[in-house]
């Protein structure tokens, strides 16, 4: 009898355990890295990232297809600063693609989006288009890929944050 307690405990445990993996809330890696002297501040640890996903018509079927066409990113902190207005913050969302013959993720990205500011707030939405810049600067690296992808294609996220609190030198 106490062998089946035991593997029913396991089990209930571990049904509580993987519900965890049907939420969004992605834990980033962070790597610190240094620049000349000093190093570079860690802006966000810890960030929550959905997806906005539009239905358009299937005219040769008659039904909808669904489509990603922004990612939602919601920074647990602040992002960057307003009283440096010589450089922006940005965050850049990617998605990966998934091998068409195992569906398994590639890790090759298919499409990106970049919004810039001088600061994002903690705890609001960016949102974050796909296959465009927006609010940057001219001469900011460009983003390529879609503005729509196939939830079905899509493998991983990566995001990037870049924050206007690190120091060129000046």
């Amino acid at each position: 009898m106490q062998p089946i307690v035991m593997l029913a405990i396991v089990g209930v445990a571990a049904i509580a355990l993987g519900t965890g993996f049907l939420n969004n809330d992605i834990k980033l890696w962070i790597q610190e890295f240094g620049v000349g002297a000093g190093n570079i501040e860690l802006e966000l640890d810890h960030a929550v990232i959905d997806f906005n996903i539009v239905q358009l018509p299937d005219d040769s079927t008659g039904f909808y297809k669904n489509r990603i066409d922004k990612c939602i990113v919601t920074p647990e902190d602040a992002i960057g600063t307003t009283t440096n207005t010589l450089k922006f913050s940005e965050v850049i969302c990617k998605i990966t693609g998934k091998d068409p013959v195992t569906w398994n993720p590639n890790g090759k990205v298919i499409t990106e989006g970049k919004v810039c500011a001088l600061s994002f707030p903690a705890g609001v939405p960016i949102m974050v288009p796909l296959g465009i810049l927006t609010n940057c600067p001219p001469g900011t690296n460009p983003v390529a890929g879609p503005t729509l992808v196939d939830p079905k294609l899509a493998g991983d996220v990566i995001l990037v944050v870049h924050a206007n609190t690190y120091s060129m030198g000046t």
